[in-house]
């Protein structure tokens, strides 16, 4: 296996006495002829599969399994200023503090292109040794026409089954999958017990916004679900937490 990758990340941070953040796009590409079967990227036959012929390796070589062009997270840890010592409310008796102060907001933010994704065809026959996952022929443009739907994520009409015994045209991972758009958002509430014991409750919300997250697109020209999106990520999932710190 040979692999070429470049990665390039850039980065902006504030930290002060109330908030932290930052900011992290990263831009990348890696290609490789076989990625490791590690499960990640947007198929996983193509980890465990040997190279679709196997006297012509270099057929395989294209964007690698795992490979992420683009990719931006933001994150925030934000000291809500009530309560006793902060800007507002800062000579608040005990009682009042519990309930006023001690607050602390969190989120993080991810956008993300998709895994890369190869078109599949049947192995007519079993005349090649593909493992069942033949490519399709490439017969049109894979972007043209409408796209980017549940229905139709790319242009079908632009893949065809090969004839029996015969390697499919298009190359490996050419399509991608969707992406990321997700926000994760958090709300702690500290309350000091001594000087340096501290109880926290923490409400955490994963996917806050409840943001439909597709993943799985079906890639085999002979499947009747071909180029629609099959499954989706995790809906919001909200967890209630406790825990002392010291």
């Amino acid at each position: 296996m040979r692999c070429a990758s470049i990665t390039t990340e850039i980065e902006f941070s504030l930290v002060s006495t109330w908030l932290a953040a930052a900011v992290v796009y990263t831009w990348a590409k890696s290609l490789d002829t076989k990625s490791a079967a590690a499960g990640i990227g947007g198929q996983t036959f193509n980890g465990w599969q040997g190279f679709l012929d196997n006297h012509d390796p270099k057929r395989d070589r294209g964007l690698s399994d795992f490979d992420v062009d683009h990719r931006l997270v933001a994150s925030f840890v934000y000291d809500l200023p009530f309560g006793r010592g902060k800007r507002y409310g800062a000579n608040l008796n005990k009682a009042a503090d519990a309930v006023i102060g001690g607050w602390q907001v969190n989120g993080i933010a991810t956008f993300q292109k998709g895994f890369p994704i190869t078109i599949t065809a049947a192995d007519t026959s079993g005349l090649l040794d593909t493992f069942g996952t033949n490519r399709a022929n490439l017969v049109g443009d894979p972007n043209s026409g409408a796209t980017g739907t549940v229905a139709s994520w790319f242009n079908k009409s632009a893949f065809a089954q090969p004839e029996p015994g015969v390697f499919g045209s298009s190359g490996r991972n050419i399509l991608r999958a969707p992406g990321i758009n997700n926000f994760d958002l958090s709300l702690f509430k500290n309350f000091a017990i001594t000087e340096q014991l501290r109880f926290q409750l923490r409400l955490e919300s994963f996917n806050a916004f409840n943001h439909t997250q597709f993943f799985g697109v079906q890639t085999n020209v002979t499947s009747p679900q071909f180029g629609q999106i099959t499954s989706t990520r995790a809906a919001r999932i909200n967890q209630l937490g406790a825990k002392f710190i010291w």
